[in-house]
């Protein structure tokens, strides 16, 4: 209220009274230079057509008028000087009182009170009424300041007793009222213009200082406001900076736009180096797909939220294991900015898993090295007693036989009966002493030939069932130190498996593929091809595990007892589905005992 009541007083520093006496003294100065003008230009025409054909009277007039010219241009000069803006209405009543004393005396010189040119000075009061705006008091001065010097001249002269004495004075009195009345009207509308336009004014410089106000402190709302972002940025940028994990922003064309020390060192990298970088290109190739999924979820707000296990590639091309959690950032207008992802280096946890597994699966292993051994050994206790009797007996009657010249073809088919039952009590033996704690026997091996030879095992088998079966041996395969009989009962159990398979598929041009591969790192490996039923999804990943099967009268041990020897022998058993039909089982044998 203080600045507003200052403000009406004073607008740009300066009162209503003190402005309104400024455009006046103004407006006095304008119109003062342009009565010299008017004046001097009226004088220069009067004399050019002056009615006077008398020399002497032209000569006399002509001085009058460059007399009264030489005054009004010495006015005209002050009016453009500090004189004429402090002073310009003292010196317009000069003019007007030099304008008058020149009529008078051009007056007296052309017949006194009949002369035209006191009609002139009607003209002469009434010029301030038009061109000038100042007040009444002032047009009183100037008006009688001319009717005073045309009375004095007349009384001087004598002429106040003519006639067009009193007419010519009331005219210059009438012409007065009319330009007191006249100034003081429009002094009044100036006051009152000037007035509206003052309290405008004000009102604007009001507003404008509210608006200035209200500005400053938006301003410093802004400041503030600022200043908070600022640290909350700091504060972010410093936690950004120090977290112990890696902390990444990824922009929508998945290029890395912001990472941390922590990130760069993990993958062993500088901060300058990652930026710009497509993370996707940083992941391995097994997991940048899905990588590249979890960023379109979250650029499409099909998610506020993942976390994700990735492998990323350090600098030296090793695998770093890394478990984030990632999370879209949006602008005020709901669009995808960046996503912020928080990522942990679990590299020692994966591989501290990796090997409490491994631990597991040995102890499963031991247990079921020491299961197995149990029955192999009660197993080797029930059948070597019959076992010998077959034994026995076929050579008890291959003997009689042979004594009683019986047919030699059936002699040789029971001594072979009691060949196999040997054979069958030395697979017991060597199975027994394979589950057994201590070294696997070994000898070395044609794995190519004893692969020929388990197939001709099976090869009646599998020709009464129609089904082919075909050897794809590598001839760059070597000798290798294993025992004959234990891998042959690996071969055996797989072909055995091959066949059962595609005798329950449905008829059709089956065939079982025996293969031998020589692999530079991975040594040895065997694959047994079948285009029979293969195995449910559900339970391939049980098929090597004691006591499951897949047959109706099966035991589940076949393949449990496989992999264990395989294993012994410090290989692997797997299994694959084909890309047509059929599966695929497979064991690798280290050809580091090669001969």
């Amino acid at each position: 209220m203080e600045e507003g009541a200052q403000m009406a007083d004073a607008v740009d520093g300066e009162t209503l009274p003190a402005r309104f006496a400024r455009e006046g003294l103004e407006r006095n100065r304008r119109a003062g230079l342009m009565l010299c003008g008017f004046a001097a230009a009226l004088l220069i025409v009067s004399q050019l057509f002056s009615p006077y054909g008398d020399p002497g009277l032209s000569a006399e007039l002509l001085r009058i008028r460059l007399a009264t010219l030489c005054g009004l241009g010495l006015l005209a000069w002050a009016f453009t000087t500090s004189l004429g803006a402090q002073r310009p209405r003292e010196l317009t009543v000069a003019a007007l009182a030099m304008l008058s004393l020149c009529l008078h005396a051009l007056a007296q010189s052309t017949g006194g009170q009949f002369s035209i040119q006191y009609d002139r000075l009607s003209l002469v009061i009434l010029g301030p009424a038009i061109l000038f705006s100042w007040s009444a008091a002032w047009a009183a001065l100037s008006s009688a300041t001319v009717i005073g010097v045309y009375v004095i001249g007349s009384v001087l002269t004598g002429g106040q007793y003519e006639a067009p004495f009193s007419a010519t004075l009331a005219r210059l009195i009438a012409a007065g009222c009319v330009t007191i009345g006249g100034n003081l009207m429009r002094e009044r509308a100036r006051w009152r213009t000037l007035s509206d336009l003052y309290g405008l004014t004000a009102a604007r410089q009001r507003v404008e200082a509210e608006l200035r106000h209200v500005n400053d402190r938006f301003e410093q709302r802004v400041l503030d406001r600022t200043s908070d972002l600022r640290t909350s940025e700091e504060r972010f940028r410093t936690m950004f900076e120090a977290a112990p994990m890696g902390v990444v922003t990824v922009d929508a064309g998945g290029q890395l736009a912001q990472s941390n020390r922590a990130f760069a060192g993990m993958l062993g990298y500088g901060v300058d180096e990652m930026l710009g970088r497509r993370i996707e290109d940083l992941a391995s190739s097994e997991d940048s797909a899905a990588l590249l999924e979890v960023l379109a979820a979250l650029r499409t707000q099909t998610q506020s939220a993942l976390s994700l296990d990735t492998r990323y590639l350090r600098r030296d091309g090793t695998a770093v294991s890394t478990h984030a959690a990632l999370t879209p950032i949006h602008d005020e207008a709901g669009r995808f900015l960046c996503a912020l992802a928080m990522i942990e280096d679990v590299t020692d946890r994966v591989r501290a898993a990796g090997e409490a597994r491994q631990r597991q699966e040995h102890l499963a292993h031991v247990l079921r090295m020491a299961t197995m051994g149990g029955m192999v050994a009660e197993l080797a206790h029930e059948l070597n007693q019959p076992l010998g009797a077959i034994v026995n007996y076929a050579n008890g009657t291959s003997e009689r036989l042979r004594q009683a010249g019986g047919d030699p073809a059936l002699v040789e088919t029971v001594a072979q009966i009691a060949a196999e039952g040997m054979r069958a009590g030395e697979i017991i033996r060597r199975v027994r002493d394979c589950v057994r704690p201590g070294a696997v026997p070994t000898e070395p091996v044609d794995l190519n030939g004893l692969v020929r030879q388990s197939a001709q095992l099976i090869e009646s088998d599998a020709q009464h069932h129609q089904i082919p079966v075909r050897l794809r041996l590598d001839p760059a395969v070597p000798a290798i130190a294993l025992d004959r009989l234990q891998v042959e009962q690996v071969l055996l159990n797989l072909l055995r498996n091959a066949i059962d398979a595609m005798q329950a598929a449905p008829a059709g041009d089956h065939e079982l593929v025996v293969q031998t591969l020589m692999r530079d790192r991975a040594g040895v490996e065997v694959q047994v091809r079948d285009t029979g039923v293969g195995v449910a999804p559900e339970a391939l990943g049980r098929i090597f595990d004691a006591f499951f099967t897949t047959k109706p009268l099966g035991l589940g041990m076949g393949l449990s007892i496989s992999r264990s020897i395989v294993e012994a022998y410090g290989g692997r058993l797997w299994a694959m589905d084909n890309a047509d039909r059929g599966m695929t089982f497979a064991f690798s044998l280290p050809s580091e005992g090669r001969y």
